[in-house]
């Protein structure tokens, strides 16, 4: 008798668990159907419908972390990137990275970029209206040069930036069109440099006169049958020449490929 109750209760148990297995996965179910009240995430801008419903539920709403300081090339001067952060949870687990060391919290969905001078006072700031940065890097110094001598080529600062929530999601974020800008080193003269295609990657070209594009066309076709392309943005003239010559001799050889 007392194992057929031990039996009992264990069985018993084992339905508990089950149910509540079976429960949480209905709720993970549930929770991806309908993203619009469940999925927050981190360091992403809030926009449009989502934000109000945000607001209107009372829950806690969009701050910032940021880096510390750091130099820009040859100079006094120092910059801070700063990452939007989403509710007291995602604050509470950023913090917790950070303090690790594990990852800068600004390391990615980087929201604007502070300029400072010596005395750290604000000099610029590199945006005025909600962005998410999703690439920036610095022209690289020609480390060739003789110690002590300076790169005087480091001119600017390049950028992946979107501002509008192209696909939305009702979040400004890595999954949104993201255009090409370059700026001074200092953030000052933000000029756009790419429209409407889609960025693999960039380089400084020619002693840092020069951006090589790589990109693809931006259109519904699968990633997978998209021609990568290639263009080139002369710094001093603000010139984006797509490399067509380049683009159709590509073409041709691939074509050769499965013919």
């Amino acid at each position: 008798m007392k194992l057929d109750k031990s039996l009992k209760v264990l069985w018993f148990v084992n339905g508990i668990f089950i149910l509540l297995l079976v429960s949480y996965g209905l709720f993970r179910s549930i929770q991806d159907l309908f993203p619009e009240d469940y999925d927050y995430d981190d360091n992403e801008v809030m926009m449009g419908q989502r934000l109000e419903s945000a607001k209107s539920k009372g829950l806690a709403l969009q701050g910032l972390t940021y880096t510390a300081p750091e130099r820009v090339y040859n100079s006094d001067h120092r910059f801070m990137t700063l990452s939007a952060t989403t509710y007291e949870e995602s604050k509470m687990l950023l913090g917790a990275i950070s303090a690790a060391g594990d990852i800068s919290p600004s390391m990615y969905g980087i929201a604007n970029i502070v300029f400072l001078d010596g005395d750290y006072k604000v000099i610029n700031t590199l945006l005025d209206r909600k962005a998410d940065i999703r690439n920036w890097r610095s022209a690289s110094p020609d480390y060739n040069l003789e110690k002590g001598k300076v790169d005087t080529t480091v001119k600017n600062i390049v950028y992946e930036i979107a501002f509008e929530d192209s696909n939305k999601d009702g979040y400004l974020n890595s999954r949104d069109h993201h255009d090409i800008y370059i700026s001074g080193l200092l953030g000052e003269d933000l000029t756009q440099v790419t429209r409407g295609i889609d960025i693999e990657r960039f380089h400084f070209h020619e002693w840092n006169s020069k951006l090589f594009i790589t990109y693809f066309e931006r259109t519904d076709e699968a990633q997978e049958h998209k021609r990568k392309k290639f263009a080139i943005y002369t710094i001093a003239t603000k010139e984006l020449r797509l490399l067509e010559d380049l683009n159709e001799a590509i073409d041709k050889l691939e074509s050769q490929l499965v013919n």
